[in-house]
């Protein structure tokens, strides 16, 4: 699942995006000119990808978080702190939301 971060500093405010393939095809796609912050950021699995990988073959057991635009000054560290806190808390709802419901016994 592709997950993409607007803003970081609100990781439930994402969208999801259905895309296998190729990372650079859906990337050509949704921002032909580029990223629009004076930073971005990519990471597959909680690995940061690095720009001449965005060729990357994206499968349905990865998880990709886009982060089009990172305010300037924020050190790797804390940007991989809140990449694991994003996949953390995107992957809990999910598992909430796909969770089978159990029928209630009748007494």
């Amino acid at each position: 699942m592709i997950y993409v971060l607007d803003d970081i500093y609100k990781v439930d405010q994402h969208h999801k995006v259905d895309h296998t393939g190729p990372l650079i095809d859906l990337l050509q796609s949704h921002w032909p000119d580029g990223f629009p912050g004076p930073s971005s950021a990519i990471y597959v699995n909680n690995q940061l990808l690095p720009v001449e990988d965005y060729d990357y073959d994206v499968s349905t057991s990865d998880t990709v978080v886009i982060m089009p635009s990172i305010p300037a000054g924020l050190e790797a560290s804390t940007i991989l702190l809140l990449v694991q806190i994003a996949v953390l808390l995107l992957s809990v709802a999910y598992a909430l939301l796909t969770m089978p419901k159990q029928k209630q016994r009748s007494k």
